[in-house]
């Protein structure tokens, strides 16, 4: 955790040694996700914790003595998600497509949104074919990022288009989960469906809840929401993981992500008039507009090209779509991108398989992405303290 804290990546290669310590064989990858999936089930296991009581520093202390057992806890007993992929260097020269197809696992077939890409994974490595020595690791985000670096190479019908044009925005980021009354104490009991929305938490949501919600739903991150209105405040993710290292650090995890959000960043909140009652200091200052920049958004009609930008500027994996309310109706993730970039054809290609077709006859590629279909999707969100709230997704 503390490596991956350093390095700021989201997995670290897991490799066995061979007994020359010269040598070693790649094993799988271990991702923030592997960590957040075992400390939640240790939670959850664990005799002095519990789940749906106890008040704040109760909790705190209990995941403090948790936090330390866990630090202890061998690598070989964290399931993985085996969320990776391994090439050797003779395989180097796959263009982009069949790099995406095979070293990703996202079919040229699949749109932004499928449920197909939640088997994408998020990265590969690249190892010598002598000694299998790990040379490069390629993450979905190094391609991306890479499509925005060249930008000016790739067709403006692409990078200037909107993403309600482009059909983005209907993120495929989590299994379905079945509404109506779920809990964050009950929802690992409900079944797959196809039903769409945003998984969310509010403010004064604990930091071990808010791992629960995400390992819950099969969700990476969760928007963070304001209780009194819906508008998007922030997001918590797994990589966020990686601050809870230090064993006597873990006693964080009982505090709210309004709390952590600030911790974080070595802020001190400062309320603004007009918050509503029953807000803490805390959650209360996450209104203030003086945090905007910590809340990464866009807007349906924004061009992908500077959502691309504002992704490389916020370092985020993923970009909230949200209404002229501030409120998330939607998301674009990393993989959805590629996808896009995979499924996308250019108006040369489009008119050569349509044969004797004219231009202003071609269909779109994609359903163009609407607001209101975005906002029919149920806006899920987990307030602590309370067992009514949904969570679909």
């Amino acid at each position: 955790m503390k490596r991956m804290g350093e390095l700021s990546v989201q997995a670290l290669p897991v490799v066995k040694m061979h007994p020359s310590n010269q040598l070693y064989e790649p094993q799988n990858f271990l991702a923030a996700g592997d960590l957040v999936d075992a400390l939640v089930a240790k939670v959850d296991a664990s005799p002095y914790f519990d789940v749906q009581g106890a008040d704040q520093s109760r909790r705190c202390a209990a995941l403090a003595r948790l936090g330390r057992e866990f630090a202890q806890s061998r690598l070989e007993t964290i399931p993985s998600r085996f969320d990776g992929t391994v090439i050797f260097e003779n395989q180097c020269d796959k263009n982009l497509a069949q790099t995406i197809n095979d070293c990703f696992l996202i079919s040229p077939k699949a749109k932004p949104g499928d449920g197909e890409l939640l088997q994408a994974v998020h990265r590969f490595a690249v190892q010598t074919t002598d000694t299998n020595k790990i040379t490069e690791i390629v993450c979905q985000s190094d391609l991306v990022m890479y499509l925005h670096t060249n930008r000016s190479l790739i067709y403006p019908e692409f990078m200037g288009a909107s993403l309600a044009d482009l059909g983005l925005g209907r993120s495929a980021l989590s299994r379905r989960v079945e509404g109506g009354g779920v809990t964050e104490a009950n929802v690992s009991d409900q079944k797959p469906v196809s039903t769409y929305g945003i998984v969310s938490v509010t403010p004064s949501t604990s930091c071990i809840d808010a791992f629960r919600v995400m390992r819950n739903n099969s969700v990476s991150a969760v928007a963070i929401v304001s209780e009194k209105d819906g508008k998007l405040l922030g997001a918590f993710s797994e990589t966020d993981i990686s601050y809870f290292a230090d064993p006597d650090f873990a006693m964080a995890l009982g505090l709210s992500v309004s709390q952590f959000l600030f911790l974080r960043r070595n802020a001190l909140p400062k309320i603004t008039h007009g918050v509503f009652a029953g807000a803490d200091a805390f959650d209360a200052a996450l209104q203030n507009p003086l945090y905007d920049a910590w809340r990464v958004y866009c807007k349906l009609e924004d061009k992908l090209e500077d959502v691309l930008e504002l992704m490389s500027t916020g370092a985020v994996h993923r970009i909230w779509v949200v209404d002229d309310d501030r409120k998330p109706i939607g998301c674009v993730s990393l993989v959805d991108i590629l996808a896009l970039f995979q499924h996308w054809e250019s108006p040369e290609q489009r008119e050569l398989g349509s044969k004797k077709k004219k231009e202003e006859e071609l269909t779109p590629q994609f359903e163009k992405t609407t607001e209101s279909e975005l906002k029919e999707r149920v806006v899920a969100t987990a307030p602590a303290g309370q067992a009514d709230e949904q969570m679909q997704e």
